[in-house]
């Protein structure tokens, strides 16, 4: 499965097929912007896969579930992944805001874009881990949060927010 970044970006998918878009429904700013995403959707363009759902299984991204919640993941019909600031490119270029996104591809915007997000997702990565430490979650133990901290998860019963947030930094 290839995934999509700046650097090997294509122009060429077919976007009358929806565009998959993962997302955690247990971040509230995530919620409110999927629901702004579903009221302007008209025409069926995405389709929201919600990360958090207890059925929800990651296999089919190729992805870890702590990989999914580390930071916003789309997917094309034909299997390519996209993943940070690209998903929002998408998603709003398919919605009719294509005006607003092309500026945010010339360098000298995308990349502190691109950085703003990978800070915004690092901390609402935090965050999640601070809900799924207070029990706030119902994400299975086994899929998130990341593998370094499952035996310490089975063994020591629940972790502590600064070992949750230790793992973030691995």
């Amino acid at each position: 499965m290839s995934t999509v970044t700046p650097e090997n970006m294509k122009q060429s998918h077919n976007d009358t097929e929806p565009f998959e878009v993962f997302y955690d429904s247990h971040c509230p700013m995530c919620k409110a912007e999927i629901e702004m995403i579903r009221r302007k959707d008209k025409r069926g363009q995405m389709k929201l896969t919600d990360i958090a759902d207890v059925n929800f299984d990651p296999k089919s991204t190729g992805k870890t579930l702590d990989e999914l919640m580390r930071e916003i993941h789309g997917r094309y019909a034909d299997g390519t992944l996209v993943i940070g600031v690209e998903v929002f490119r998408e998603i709003y270029g398919r919605l009719g805001f294509g005006f607003l996104v092309r500026p945010t591809r010339w360098a000298i915007i995308r990349w502190p874009m691109d950085m703003a997000y990978r800070l915004f997702a690092g901390i609402r990565y935090r965050a999640a881990l601070k809900r799924y430490n207070k029990g706030n979650c119902e994400l299975p133990v086994d899929s998130f949060p990341n593998s370094n901290l499952q035996s310490k998860l089975h063994s020591e019963g629940s972790p502590t927010t600064a070992q949750l947030e230790s793992s973030v930094s691995n």
